[in-house]
């Protein structure tokens, strides 16, 4: 299971910066913030931790990344995984000349 959060977490941070295009220094710093203080928050809640920072902090500090309003870790986690899915479908999709 932490393998395949890490996987979805991966390919949409992968995704999210494909699609940023050519984002600032600062832009990109702080999208590497939020993705690596999700990931340790995953990892947290792996084994049974408590979560430092605690869900609202990340919220707080990171929520203009989620337009949905996620109740849990676990919801940030399905969400990303279905948005990560659906912009993959949506890139498969399209023609080699349209993907180059």
């Amino acid at each position: 299971m932490g393998e395949l959060e890490r996987d979805v977490l991966d390919t949409y941070f992968e995704q999210s910066k494909e699609l940023m295009g050519r984002p600032d220094s600062e832009e990109l710093a702080r999208m590497r913030d939020m993705m690596d203080a999700l990931s340790t928050m995953i990892e947290q809640d792996r084994r049974g931790e408590e979560l430092d920072p605690t869900f609202d902090d990340f919220m707080e500090k990171f929520g203009d990344f989620f337009p949905w309003v996620p109740r849990n870790l676990e919801d940030v986690v399905r969400m990303m995984a279905e948005r990560a899915a659906a912009a993959e479908a949506m890139f498969n999709s399209l023609s080699g000349e349209q993907q180059g």
